[in-house]
């Protein structure tokens, strides 16, 4: 009888206690044992769950990646688990968990969520990421509340987060910069120009902002996305009352280089009404 042919067996049958047998035979150079094995071990199940997550830092890289592989294919009842392992794991382990959290998706953000919290700002960064390369909606808002974070790459990872939402973000990045913070807003702005042409409405539409500082980062990061569709808009911006904005507003038509810009660009350099 071939050894494959015992793991699959014993994954069939739910063999709870060759759980440590399986994940040894995932050692091997042989591929077909090591692939019987682990899927023995995604059909053991829950059981197998706590041994597979301690199996991620064995030696063998075989092991490694068989108990990773296993992990994603039990899926959601290993979610909680998983995400619970993730604070008191090494950075090599701590990747490789959430790469598994992303691969099962469902049920994987209210425990990521949750470590948005944590006290450490590695766990918080590693949540961040996860959440937004999962992006469900849910997850919005508590990445909104880490653009204040104290730590610089939790806010930068946050935005990066953010920016993968595209529409379903702007309610909460409106929301941000209604609070007139300014590290705030430029966390907003971050999260808007990597959002590139799909922010460009947004953009466009709170030049009309009653808010000059809003208008002026408005402006400026249409002209960083360089979207040709906010041409006239930005034109218009150029008889705006307040001069930041005017600047702003010329500095991203030069950004966007369209020939159009060119007389509307000329005419106020020499109207008299601009202070120079």
């Amino acid at each position: 009888v071939r050894r494959a042919a015992i793991a699959e067996t014993l994954g069939t049958i739910g063999a709870s206690q060759a759980t440590a047998l399986l994940i040894a035979a995932m050692k091997g150079e042989e591929s077909e044992v090591r692939e019987s094995a682990s899927w023995a071990l995604v059909r053991i199940g829950e059981s197998a769950i706590a041994p597979l997550i301690s199996s991620l830092a064995d030696p063998s890289r075989f092991v490694r990646k068989g108990a990773a592989w296993s992990l994603a294919g039990i899926g959601e009842p290993a979610v909680k688990r998983l995400a619970a392992a993730i604070p008191g794991s090494d950075a090599e382990v701590r990747g490789v968990l959430v790469d598994t959290l992303v691969q099962i998706r469902e049920g994987a953000t209210a425990p990521l969520v949750k470590l948005l919290l944590h006290e450490d700002p590695s766990v918080r960064l590693l949540a961040a990421g996860a959440l937004g390369r999962i992006n469900e909606p849910e997850a919005i808002e508590p990445l909104a509340a880490l653009l204040r974070d104290g730590d610089r790459a939790v806010r930068r990872t946050a935005i990066e987060a953010l920016a993968q939402f595209d529409r379903n973000a702007f309610e909460v990045l409106d929301e941000a910069l209604a609070r007139k913070d300014e590290e705030l807003r430029d966390a907003v702005m971050m999260t808007l120009g990597l959002m590139g042409r799909a922010a460009t409405s947004f953009l466009v539409e709170r030049l009309d902002s009653p808010d000059a500082d809003i208008r002026r980062r408005m402006a400026r990061t249409l002209g960083i996305i360089r979207d040709g569709s906010s041409l006239a808009r930005l034109i218009s911006a150029l008889s705006d009352p307040d001069i930041t904005v005017r600047d702003s507003a010329a500095w991203a038509l030069g950004e966007l280089q369209d020939p159009r810009a060119l007389e509307p660009l000329l005419s106020a350099l020499v109207d008299p009404s601009m202070p120079p």
